[in-house]
């Protein structure tokens, strides 16, 4: 990786020092057909980091494709999180799943979540003690169709304090989140990592990480 930088690295610079000679020169005639073919070709190096980072991205999104996350549960320090969320999914989604549908369950440390709305919220534990609010929790189903289906039906959990989505890179939560506050976007959401969205003008279009909302 580190050659592949340093690689990238040294290109720019030659280009750049290209760009420079030739804009000393002038940019009549000859000299500033090749100047401005320097500049593209700078600008394109420029973008393959950007390439890479969104490939990356894309291969780590579909090791995500039959997961999701929940936040909400309130689970027991004795609890199996896998049964807790099984007997969760059927009771408020009545998706008639069992535990051998999930492949696994477990939370989510609090370091990594982005969304920190809640985190400071407190609850009593059964205990009698304090504690900070529901994790979030990540569930894995062995098979796609069976995490459509539960995703389908997350519209019963509005209005309750439980909520459901898909589980998205870093990068693909943030773009979510960035076209959501686009003043141009109505309403935006995921399916499969992909980041959707429906403008005020009645719109459909896709985007991608580092796109903008044209």
């Amino acid at each position: 990786m580190w050659h592949s930088l340093n690689d990238l690295s040294s290109r720019v610079l030659e280009v750049q020092r290209s760009v420079d000679r030739l804009e000393g020169l002038g940019t009549s005639g000859d000299v500033g057909e090749r100047a401005q073919d320097c500049v593209k070709k700078l600008e394109a190096i420029r973008l393959e980091p950007r390439a890479a980072i969104c490939a990356a991205n894309d291969v780590e999104q579909y090791s995500r494709r039959n997961n999701i996350r929940t936040r909400g549960l309130m689970l027991r320090q004795d609890a199996d999180c896998r049964t807790t969320v099984v007997s969760f999914l059927n009771e408020k989604l009545h998706v008639g799943i069992f535990a051998d549908d999930i492949e696994s369950a477990h939370t989510l440390p609090r370091a990594n979540l982005t969304d920190t709305a809640d985190i400071s919220t407190t609850h009593a534990s059964s205990s009698g003690t304090q504690q900070r609010g529901p994790p979030m929790i990540i569930v894995r189903f062995h098979n796609k169709e069976v995490r459509d289906n539960v995703l389908r039906k997350r519209r019963d959990l509005k209005h309750t304090r439980f909520s459901m989505v898909e589980d998205l890179t870093a990068l693909n939560s943030k773009t979510l989140t960035r076209v959501s506050k686009d003043p141009a976007v109505a309403v935006a959401w995921s399916w499969y990592g992909k980041i959707h969205v429906l403008k005020k003008t009645g719109d459909k279009m896709t985007v991608k990480p580092f796109q903008l909302v044209c």
